[in-house]
């Protein structure tokens, strides 16, 4: 037994030291994330959604601002003034719900989002606020099957 443990220690050791460098991203939920094509702002893929007459799958980078508080099961990612909600594909992950604040990656599929008073009011809920809709509303939406957050090491 301890003949494989000091192999085993050794190759967790060289592991991490490859892992340690400036673009270190950490706390991957979902899928693995792929290295390319490199994320883009959320407000540039916005900007090509509007240009485009169907949802646009990419790579997208922003700050988190809001985690459901209930599950973590949807969270808001923002780039200056503009926001996209994003939930998780097939709710088969979540985040933790203490992630506000964070700067992350997603890989996921953007769209434009119609909101019934009932839907928007349910999120607001969620997030800790008062219920506040009267009729719908439109935000952007992204599914996404990665996510992950930088480092606080940085």
């Amino acid at each position: 037994m301890k003949i494989l443990i000091k192999p085993l220690l050794l190759l967790v050791l060289a592991t991490a030291g490859n892992l340690v460098n400036a673009d270190v991203l950490a706390e991957v939920f979902g899928d693995p994330m792929p290295t390319s094509p490199p994320p883009v702002s959320l407000s540039a893929a916005i900007a090509r959604l509007e240009t485009s007459d169907q949802p646009v799958e990419s790579r997208v980078s922003g700050r988190i601002t809001e985690v459901c508080q209930k599950k973590g099961c949807w969270m808001v990612l923002t780039d200056g003034s503009v926001y996209a909600r994003v939930t998780f594909k097939n709710y088969s992950f979540f985040v933790p719900k203490d992630s506000g604040q964070r700067e992350a990656i997603l890989l996921g599929t953007l769209s434009s989002n119609q909101l019934t008073a009932r839907e928007a009011n349910h999120y607001e809920k969620d997030a800790g606020r008062p219920e506040r809709h009267a009729g719908s509303v439109t935000e952007y939406t992204i599914v996404a099957s990665s996510v992950q957050f930088r480092s606080t090491a940085e």
